[in-house]
């Protein structure tokens, strides 16, 4: 990870600061709640074939491994066309609902299902171009926190944030699919298909694509949750109690993307792998504890200087979450290798049943209105039993 991929988060929680000003918390749940809608689609996009693809194109200055990529790359923005259809169809229907507003914002923000369809610093990573990837990425990430701090003004209606925020999104994805144009040498070449067809057979990514999706119900589904069983007022609080977590969520996912390919090399040499390991594994619990205390000390100042006096009361969210969201890093020390170690059957099946028991324990304690802490609290049980799971899974197998 550079220090730009840093400054581009940062920069990038801005962004989404700004956007908490400007409008009521009512307003922040519905943006927030439509936003989370389209990271399932973005995951099913994917196909579950990234980590194939990094073991069947290890060597990128190999033009067939280039065509690969390439041709995996286009197909994933045809998927993410075919998506934006079918996310329209399904906001008729929540329009003819009653849900007009919420139809009109999904609508306005669809087109950033695109926007979120490649990784752009996992391409820079795997052409051996990364600090170039970040350079790109940092800019995107600047046009989209810039352009809000211009456009947007406290007091703006919802439609009007909307249209804005998925303008300057668009425009920063323009610049990133630009500097990806020229890395792929074009979007399509003519061989490129069979030569993703020689070497990728799509059904290989279904466990990967299980154990996305299955995590959805446990790192993502939080928000929506909070929404159909609370209200979108208290969505909205918990997007700002979320926020700083979930710009430690989107560092912990960039050092995922980072690792994942030496993991893949330390896996054939299990000594080397267990000795990576346990090195990662006490320097996470460290800055995940060193995190959850910073939190605690200063999350009262954090919440009224940046956020302003009304999301205060996020506080409680804000401590819980935010420990939920730094497991995921000492998590991610333990799941990510089992992937490299070829257990995908394993891990999707730890996860989908995970998600499902934290589904079922938020409709049971719903009842008893606790509201986003108890979602919360109930995403961090989950976080630690699947790291405790993968943890002894690891262990077992380097034995």
């Amino acid at each position: 990870m550079t220090v730009l991929n840093v400054l581009g988060k940062i920069i990038g929680m801005l962004g989404s600061i700004w956007l908490a000003r400007c409008l009521g918390p009512a307003d922040l749940g519905v943006i927030s709640f439509v936003m989370v809608l389209q990271s399932p689609l973005q995951r099913i996009i994917s196909l579950g074939l990234d980590p194939i693809l990094v073991r069947v194109t290890r060597d990128m200055s190999d033009p067939h491994a280039q065509g690969i990529f390439r041709h995996f790359t286009v197909l994933r923005m045809r998927l993410a066309l075919w998506s934006l259809v079918l996310w329209v169809v399904v906001f008729v229907v929540v329009w003819f609902a009653g849900r007009t507003e919420l139809a009109s914002v999904a609508w306005i923000l669809g087109p950033l299902l695109l926007a979120g369809a490649i990784n752009w610093i996992s391409m820079g990573q795997r052409f051996g171009r990364l600090r170039e990837a970040s350079l790109v990425d940092f800019v995107s990430l600047s046009i989209v926190a810039g352009g809000l701090l211009w456009l947007l003004v406290p007091g703006a209606s919802l439609v009007t944030a909307a249209w804005i925020y998925c303008g300057c999104n668009l425009v920063g994805f323009a610049n990133s699919a630009r500097w990806g144009r020229d890395v792929l040498g074009g979007f399509r070449q003519a061989k490129d298909a069979a030569s993703f067809q020689a070497s990728v057979k799509i059904r290989d990514g279904t466990w990967p694509l299980l154990i996305m999706l299955a995590s959805f119900g446990y790192t993502t589904l939080e928000l929506p949750l909070v929404s159909f069983l609370y209200g979108f007022e208290q969505a909205g609080f918990y997007r700002v109690g979320g926020t700083l977590a979930t710009g430690i969520l989107t560092l912990v996912g960039t050092f995922g993307t980072v690792m994942y390919p030496r993991y893949v090399e330390w896996s054939k040499t299990p000594e080397l792998l267990a000795l990576r390991l346990r090195q990662l594994g006490i320097a996470s619990a460290a800055i995940a504890l060193g995190g959850i205390a910073f939190l605690y000390f200063s999350g009262h100042y954090l919440l009224e200087t940046i956020f302003g006096a009304q999301y205060v009361q996020s506080f409680p969210i804000l401590i819980v979450l935010g420990a939920a969201k730094l497991t995921i890093l000492w998590v991610n020390i333990w799941s990510i290798p089992l992937l490299a170690l070829r257990q995908e059957k394993f891990v999707a099946r730890v996860a989908i049943t995970v998600s499902l028991l934290c589904i079922l324990s938020n409709l049971l304690v719903s009842s008893l209105n606790y509201g986003g802490v108890a979602v919360a609290s109930l995403s961090l049980v989950s976080e630690c039993i699947v790291g405790i799971v993968c943890y002894w899974k690891v262990r077992k197998l380097l034995s």
